[in-house]
């Protein structure tokens, strides 16, 4: 048999297996489910923060307190909302049809609360500042519509990092690259400059250390750095100030 002709035979005998397969059922094709986000009295919180850690964008609720997420899969979700204590919450991928309820309770007292420093111009974006540390070097940039900066620690040869950004599409929760590989998170809220953003911190299982702090128009995060730099960065962040 010629080369031309085997080619046709072997496509003609891939659409058949195709055409053989039974077409996917309802059951069958992924779907997804509704969560609704209420306060302690079972009110509905509309205008929560949803996210689902790995993903690039999350999601705010709607008036009613509603979401929407994948069924089958187990995920982790972070919700925020000024005035209530943040939340990650955990799908096991079981949850079925019935209707899923997120109750967050309200923040009385900030896990950390950091001062507040000269504001520069009238722009009312938050930015939080870190404070020197050292053996931390910070070079400042900028663009468009956004300001950040890069700080750097140097240990043993080796250069680590951390980040900020400010501006108008900046904010929201961390980004695939940052949650990539780790295997445990820890979430509290944080006081900065009159507005509450959100901390979190996870760990690598090689003992890597990352953080995000971040609300919705900012972040400044570090992500699997070693024990030693999270330490130093911790504490620039820490006692850092909010302009």
């Amino acid at each position: 048999m010629r080369t031309t002709e085997l080619r046709i035979l072997i496509f003609l005998l891939c659409v058949l297996a195709a055409n053989s397969q039974p077409p996917l059922t309802a059951e069958a094709q992924p779907s997804r489910h509704v969560g609704t986000v209420r306060s302690p009295s079972g009110a509905y919180l509309g205008n929560v923060w949803v996210q689902k850690l790995g993903e690039r964008r999350g999601v705010w609720t709607a008036p009613d307190g509603q979401f929407q997420f994948r069924a089958g899969t187990g995920d982790v979700f972070l919700f925020a909302k000024d005035g209530f204590r943040p939340l990650l919450w955990t799908t096991s991928g079981f949850e079925g049809r019935r209707e899923v309820s997120v109750t967050l309770e309200p923040e009385t007292k900030v896990a950390l609360s950091l001062g507040s420093c000269r504001r520069q111009g009238p722009n009312p974006i938050r930015e939080l500042q870190i404070a020197s540390a050292r053996g931390v070097r910070v070079t400042p940039g900028w663009g468009v519509d956004y300001k950040d900066y890069e700080a750097t620690y140097e240990s043993g040869g080796r250069v680590e990092s951390l980040s900020s950004m400010t501006g108008l599409h900046a904010g929201g929760g961390p980004s695939p690259e940052w949650v990539k590989g780790l295997s445990s998170f820890h979430l509290q809220s944080v006081g900065c400059g009159g507005f509450q953003w959100f901390d979190l911190r996870g760990s690598s299982a090689g003992g890597l250390a990352s953080r995000w702090v971040a609300y919705s128009f900012g972040f400044v995060e570090y992500s699997k750095v070693s024990i030693e730099a999270a330490h130093v960065f911790d504490k620039a962040i820490d006692l850092g100030c909010c302009r």
